[in-house]
């Protein structure tokens, strides 16, 4: 381990914030060096943790644009801090990259200003630079620093983009789908994908104008819901509604969160999920360090170009040419 790896250990240990950050930036760099020292660093963080006292909660948070999970986020991260002055809050938005520059905006915190201010929280947004499923690559390790610098609540927002994101459901312990009141008809509502991975959908800005919608809305995905199969035996999810902005069923929301945890964390179903997406996210980083192997692998990349050259000729179809590709391995 180097000398600044050990000092944000130390700093990651210790709750510091200025170390979190840094040792983040360093878990999501492409750099290999610092990719070598980020796997030593959560190594070490792993054998030395001691602050498994209770379960940390990881809480998801799912839905299309403009359905206010932002501001879902800020209620209900305030909400956790109020309800108990021990509780430290860390909020990973992550955002989505460009498809032609890499690049990514990275402004939710700009929408959680009174969270954002708070001391016993921290906010970190995390671009998904091309990883498709709603989160970014390196999730499950950012969640994995922001408890072992004392956070016990980690909500993460996912992407947003549709009903497939669904892989959000494999980093946290419970997911909720937040929808805007004219979220569709109970035809739309019945789609599977991430229907079937949400443990509880919020029907958001349930107020003013839009409270008729709003109780339409939570009638339809009510409904549909019916039909979803059980994730866990011992929890049956439901529709709310809800105002961030007005605080309407804020406190209820809060208590169906903070019931479901328990109910998990005793009868051994959140320590099963758990090992199940440590299996999931192994078997995701193998993968990708293959493919990195691969990509950088002389004879590869000359195979490559001559499934390229056939691509180009017309001569062979994308099918078979992935076949040639792997065979030649």
């Amino acid at each position: 381990m180097l000398g600044r790896t050990k000092t944000l250990f130390d700093g990651v240990r210790a709750g510091k914030r200025d170390a979190l950050a840094k040792a983040i930036t360093l878990i999501e760099s492409s750099n290999p060096s610092h990719q070598e020292q980020a796997a030593i660093l959560l190594q070490h963080l792993a054998e030395t943790s001691t602050k498994q006292v209770k379960p940390t909660l990881r809480l998801g948070i799912a839905g299309p644009p403009g359905a206010g999970k932002s501001t879902f986020i800020e209620k209900m991260g305030m909400k956790f801090l109020a309800a108990d002055q021990n509780n430290k809050v860390a909020v990973i938005p992550v955002d989505p990259s460009s498809h032609i520059s890499g690049g990514s905006i990275l402004g939710d915190k700009t929408r959680m200003d009174e969270l954002s201010r708070t001391m016993s929280a921290y906010i970190r947004a995390s671009p998904t630079r091309g990883v498709l499923g709603g989160i970014a690559e390196h999730t499950a390790d950012v969640i994995s620093l922001c408890e072992h610098a004392d956070f016990n609540i980690v909500i993460v927002e996912s992407v947003g983009l549709g009903q497939s994101e669904v892989d959000i459901d494999g980093a946290v312990d419970m997911l909720l789908l937040v929808v805007p009141p004219t979220a569709g008809d109970s035809l739309q509502a019945a789609k599977k994908g991430i229907m079937e991975a949400a443990d509880m959908i919020i029907v958001n800005k349930a107020d003013g104008e839009l409270l008729n919608a709003a109780k339409h809305t939570k009638a339809d995905y009510g409904g549909a819901l019916q039909f979803i199969r059980l994730k866990h035996d011992a929890w049956i999810p439901k529709a709310m509604m809800m105002s961030a902005h007005s605080g309407y069923n804020l406190d209820k929301v809060y208590e169906e969160i903070t019931n479901f945890h328990s109910i998990m964390a005793s009868n051994g179903g959140l320590e099963q999920k758990r090992i199940k997406q440590a299996r999931q996210w192994a078997e995701g980083q193998y993968k990708r360090l293959l493919i990195g192997r691969l990509e950088n692998d002389p004879i590869f990349k000359e195979n490559m170009q001559k499934m390229d050259n056939l691509l180009i000729g017309g001569s062979t179809t994308p099918r078979s040419a992935a076949a040639s590709l792997v065979s030649s391995l």
